[in-house]
């Protein structure tokens, strides 16, 4: 059975967001549209605002979608627990563990796929993952290493 990574948890926990709040915004609004017209006023405003809100957040939908795609069918090779030696911060509060790992032979340092949250929600949490051992793998298609979940 394949194992879950931390990837495929961020990535589908971003798509579940994002799509339920472009549905919720595109809902709001042709509803305000819907009583806008029920009253005699002009709602067309309304539908063409939805349409721009759609448009402007079904970017990262697919995008979201695309990637929680790829990392849930993604084959990790060279698979190894270790013990993380500490955190790489990125854009946006996302966090990267750095560990080392050996590799064709040889021992390395890398740091993971950006994929862990310092906050209180989220679906990976670095609190659960850091001081303890944790496997990890290589994408050889995108050349990093990812963190299967716990």
């Amino acid at each position: 059975m394949k194992k879950q990574n931390t990837a495929e948890k961020y990535y589908r926990h971003a798509l579940a967001v994002y799509a339920a709040l472009t549905v919720l915004i595109v809902l709001l609004f042709v509803g305000t549209a819907l009583a806008c017209y029920a009253s005699g006023a002009d709602g067309i405003s309304f539908l063409y605002g939805a349409l721009f809100v759609f448009l402007f957040l079904a970017a990262p939908t697919v995008y979201y979608a695309a990637q929680y795609r790829y990392y849930k069918n993604v084959i990790l090779s060279d698979v190894q627990t270790v013990k993380p030696e500490g955190t790489d911060t990125a854009f946006f509060r996302s966090v990267g563990l750095r560990a080392t790992v050996v590799s064709d032979g040889s021992t390395r340092s890398v740091i993971t796929k950006h994929v862990f949250g310092v906050g209180l929600a989220g679906p990976n949490r670095l609190d659960d993952y850091i001081d303890k051992n944790v496997e990890i793998g290589y994408d050889k298609e995108k050349d990093e290493w990812i963190v299967v979940a716990l």
